[in-house]
């Protein structure tokens, strides 16, 4: 017979929480900070690197919106150039169907 697993852990029980786990919980989460952050080149520590990071990341937004500004733009702009060329083409068919109507 094999032991089924509860679907959850149990809820701890109510009362006071321990500081220590708290103080473990915390140093742990902010050694994981400090670790993520120096992968991506930033010492949190140094407010100059974090103002750096920080104008990147700005820099880059300003980016992401130019390009979707310019995007926009060149739809708009090959858009209109379709229907501009339809209005040409359409003049033409009309011009060459008065040519034929009337023989000049």
């Amino acid at each position: 017979m094999i032991a089924r697993v509860p679907p959850r852990c149990p809820a701890p029980p109510p009362g006071p929480r321990c500081p220590l786990a708290d103080i473990a919980a915390k140093e742990a989460a902010d050694a994981a900070v400090r670790k993520t952050f120096a992968i991506l080149g930033v010492d949190v520590g140094d407010p100059e690197s974090v103002a750096t990071l920080q104008s990147d990341l700005r820099f880059g937004r300003a980016m992401r919106e130019a390009a979707g500004d310019l995007a926009a733009d060149v739809r708009r702009t090959a858009t209109r150039a379709v229907l501009i060329a339809l209005a040409v083409l359409v003049g033409y068919g009309i011009a060459d169907w008065g040519r034929r109507l009337f023989g000049h």
